[in-house]
Order: C-alpha cells, then sequence, then structure tokens
C-alpha cells in the first residue's frame, strides 16, 4: 500500500465521523450543544 493511498483512506475516516457527528449533535437543540461542549472544557 502507498503513502498516498493510507492518507487517503485516513482522510476519508476524518471526514465521515466528523459528518457523522455533526448529524449526531444536530439531534440536539443548539443550546444543549452549546452546555454540550461548555461541559467538556
Amino acid at each position: 500500500i502507498r503513502p498516498l493511498q493510507i492518507l487517503h483512506y485516513i482522510l476519508f475516516a476524518t471526514v465521515f465521523y466528523t459528518l457523522l457527528a455533526t448529524c449526531y449533535i444536530a439531534r440536539y437543540d443548539s443550546r444543549d450543544t452549546i452546555s454540550l461542549f461548555a461541559s467538556r472544557i
């Protein structure tokens, strides 16, 4: 496997999980989302 191919898979996985997390967070109200992030900081 070429390094460029590995980089492609990493990039794809990053985008995929980012979209997945965005859809999951979007289920909540925006204020609840802000509170969720604020509690983690």
